[in-house]
């Protein structure tokens, strides 16, 4: 009963939208919740333009007197329903607490670039329909007392070149920054990170920096990372200290390739995080010179997450990892369903990889993990490690299409090991004896499987991503 209650509650958060090997869409968006929605910029009182070829003298209220640079928007008090629009490439805009939001965009038909974004104790902002090469978006709260700027919308925006693409950063205990949406971005040739959201880590502490972070259709690849001898780079989109976000829709490859340490990286993941989903993303051909190089990742102290839809393949890490590094907070409510990892763990992990570093027992609880498909040729489809020692983890009717090792502390029971004859993309074939065979469970298991089929046709539920369903 716990488990379904705190299902569906989380569920009805974040419906999201779903596509990956040709599964069936999830209509519903995710919600948002906190302050007022911010205008688009049609309906803003006040738009100045700025081309190459303007002039600082100018009022910068028409096209025919536009300004030429950035500096007197830098050198301005930005009043409220302001809309800022570029032609050319030009610097770095600044925004502080003086400024009262904007919205950043191109001219029409065209695309600008600017070398950077940052925006520093205020809120409302809406960057779209613009590239940022060289210094990426920088969202930072460095205000105190659990204060949250909020309602930031980046959107139709290509990030390249950057130390990190877009980060969304926090000083103190619980500020932070609320209502984020990102949406149709590509992040790509960044160095240490693509997208990255950070708080004051303090595993003692109650609640969390940032809330309402929600990202889909976006492509994070080409994160090199860079020989670190303190801490792992590399990463795809790493959230942490939020609770109620999702990433949906979204794919991460090719990160991690110079990355030297261990402890990441990861293509998508979620660490000191509560309610939170990854669904229908895809995450490949990730790397590391250290460990890791993962594709997805529920890591120290998430609680009340979900992994669903997801396609993780190629990867030099594990497929799917859930696991707690030392002084992490308490996980609990985990559920990784209906994914599909292939060829993962090229070097290390599982392709589907429990860890327990924290050094405390039970510090893992209510770890739910079933009806995915993992396939390998000769290396590990599940692996646990590390004095696996916690309490209610339960791994069921899953398809491990290769070896496994288990610690004795996971529930593993009703799962199918062993190769399996799969038809157009990892389905089972209308013939399998794996269809209507598995495990009914008493818990709430989804409205579908990977691929849009109810997640129960026949009598039994099937093992594995795919429910078979007779079209004959």
């Amino acid at each position: 009963m716990r488990y379904f209650l705190v299902l569906m509650t989380l569920l009805t958060l974040l419906s999201c939208s779903s596509e990956s090997i040709d599964p069936a869409p999830i209509t519903d968006s995710p919600p948002m919740t906190g302050s007022e929605p911010i205008t688009d910029p049609q309906e803003r009182a006040l738009i100045y333009y700025v081309s190459e070829t303007g002039d600082n003298e100018n009022d910068g209220l028409t096209i025919e007197t536009a300004w030429r640079s950035v500096e007197p928007i830098n050198n301005m008090e930005v009043q409220p329903n302001t809309t800022f629009m570029f032609k050319g490439t030009f610097e770095s805009l600044v925004f502080g607490a003086d400024d009262n939001g904007a919205v950043i965009t191109s001219y029409k038909d065209t695309r600008a670039q600017l070398k950077g974004i940052t925006i520093l104790n205020t809120s409302n902002f809406i960057i779209k329909n613009i590239d940022i090469k060289q210094e990426g978006i920088k969202i930072e709260n460095s205000l105190s007392d659990d204060t949250k700027i909020s309602n930031f919308v980046i959107s139709d925006v290509e990030v390249s070149n950057a130390w990190i693409g877009i980060l969304m950063y926090s000083h103190h205990d619980t500020s932070g920054i609320a209502d984020v949406t990102i949406d149709n971005v590509k992040v790509y040739d960044c160095t240490e990170g693509g997208i990255y959201s950070q708080g004051y880590f303090n595993k003692n502490k109650v609640g969390y920096s940032h809330s309402n972070i929600h990202i889909s259709n976006s492509e994070v690849y080409n994160i090199s990372g860079w020989d670190n001898k303190y801490s792992h780079s590399g990463n795809g989109i790493m959230l942490s200290d939020v609770q109620y976000s999702s990433i949906v829709d979204t794919k991460a490859y090719n990160n991690g390739s110079e990355n030297t340490k261990c402890g990441g990286n990861v293509g998508i993941w979620y660490w000191d995080s509560k309610d939170v989903l990854i669904q229908g993303c895809e995450s490949y051909n990730n790397k590391s010179l250290g460990c890791d190089g993962a594709g997805f990742d529920f890591d120290g102290g998430v609680v009340n997450g979900i992994m669903q839809y997801n396609y993780s393949h190629d990867n030099y890490g594990g497929g799917f990892l859930v696991g707690q590094f030392p002084g992490s907070r308490r996980m609990e409510n985990i559920t990784v369903r209906y994914n599909i990892s292939v060829n993962d763990n090229i070097t290390n992990g599982g392709s589907i990889y429990l860890f327990d570093y924290s050094g405390v027992n039970d510090s893992m609880q209510d770890i739910f993990i079933y009806n995915n498909t993992l396939v390998q040729d000769t290396r590990l489809t599940f692996k646990s490690l590390h004095n696996f020692s916690n309490d209610n983890v339960i791994v069921i009717n899953n398809i491990f299409n290769g070896k496994l090792t288990n610690s004795d502390r996971v529930t593993f029971l009703s799962n199918h090991v062993g190769r399996v004859d799969f038809v157009n993309g990892y389905k089972l074939s209308l013939n399998s004896n794996l269809i209507n065979a598995a495990t009914n469970l008493d818990w709430e298991i989804g409205d579908r499987d990977f691929y849009g089929n109810p997640s129960l046709t026949g009598e039994f539920q099937d093992f594995g991503a795919f429910e078979f369903v007779d079209k004959t």
